[in-house]
């Protein structure tokens, strides 16, 4: 509890705008559960809230920015999830081994015979023959001229893939109340990207994108998630 702390302090420190450490710091278990205790997610959380609160002009970042800006509780869960099946895979190696034999109706696990070694390779014979040995330089190159090689033509661009923004997925928004505003444009909470939302087994399903690297131009009328939750934004 402390450790995290710690680190929430120095991050909260480095920021470029004013910040309130001491309010923020009574909300530390917030920041722990939306970041699972990870600090790569906790850093990565705080730029993307100060990015909004510099894009609306804010001097200082507060509560509100950090939760328009945080992972959904079932992000959170998923992550936490794989994590846990990760360590479980490398942590009880020896129950597996156990479980596997008994479905098998064994007792004992198999082993492969050992290889037998390998034959060290026969050293070559020496030649009788002496080895011719190459020619000697006579010309000495001048100081200053390039010796003759390839030059590369033309210039290599690499394009890179843009990565998919963690916001995609399902969202805790209510979908009835989605059906009744007949409104199905949805801020991203993750990147601030808007998006047509989809309607999947009662559950409001945000599509997979890009993550928005400059403010959105969409004035219309859509849902976006702040401190309180899910809310409809119109122009």
């Amino acid at each position: 509890m402390q450790a995290f702390r710690n680190v929430l302090l120095t991050l909260l420190t480095q920021g470029p705008l004013a910040v309130d450490r001491a309010a923020l710091l009574q909300h530390w278990s917030y920041f722990y559960v939306r970041s699972i205790g990870c600090v790569g997610v906790l850093k990565e959380w705080l730029v993307r809230a100060t990015a909004l609160a510099l894009r609306e002009g804010s001097d200082a970042l507060t509560l509100t920015h950090l939760a328009r800006r945080a992972l959904s509780e079932a992000q959170c869960a998923r992550m936490v999830a794989d994590i846990t099946d990760g360590d479980n895979e490398w942590r009880y190696p020896e129950e597996h081994r156990h479980r596997l034999l008994a479905l098998l109706g064994m007792r004992d696990m198999p082993s492969l015979p050992s290889s037998p070694a390998t034959p060290r390779p026969i050293a070559p014979m020496a030649s009788a023959v002496p080895r011719a040995e190459p020619p000697k330089k006579t010309a000495q190159q001048r100081v200053g001229v390039r010796g003759p090689h390839r030059d590369p033509v033309g210039a290599r661009e690499q394009t890179a893939k843009p990565t998919k923004c963690l916001g995609a997925g399902a969202l805790d928004l209510d979908a009835r109340r989605l059906t009744q505003s007949a409104i199905a444009q949805v801020e991203c909470p993750t990147c601030g990207a808007v998006r047509t939302a989809k309607l999947k087994a009662q559950s409001v399903v945000f599509p997979t994108h890009a993550p928005l690297k400059t403010h959105t131009t969409r004035k219309g009328a859509r849902w976006s998630k702040g401190e309180t939750g899910w809310a409809l934004s119109k122009p």
